[in-house]
């Protein structure tokens, strides 16, 4: 769907959401509810390979990727995280959780 960098009105989110279920589109209800729930939001990672476990800041950005052939697999979401040192480190929302 392409959600912009920036904070949404609970409003706006419900809008939107209602608007992408009346299209029937799922994945998109799905970018907006991880959207609403992570964005602006301190988290720290708890999984994964590539960043400590432990490390923790403000989510900057989600981006959603499709690397399979079938439309229904393949689905996940790039998460930025900066940190309280400014670095900008990214990981995937699976590896996240809320602090």
């Amino acid at each position: 769907m392409g959600l912009e960098n920036r904070r949404y009105t609970d409003e706006e989110y419900s809008n939107m959401r209602m608007f992408m279920i009346k299209k029937d589109n799922l994945q998109a209800v799905t970018e907006i509810s991880d959207h609403q729930k992570f964005f602006g939001k301190d988290v720290e990672v708890y999984k994964g390979r590539k960043l400590p476990i432990g490390t923790r800041g403000i989510v900057i950005s989600l981006k959603t990727q499709h690397f399979a052939q079938s439309v229904w697999r393949g689905w996940t979401t790039k998460v930025g995280i900066e940190t309280d040192d400014n670095k900008i480190l990214y990981t995937y929302l699976d590896n996240i959780r809320l602090v």
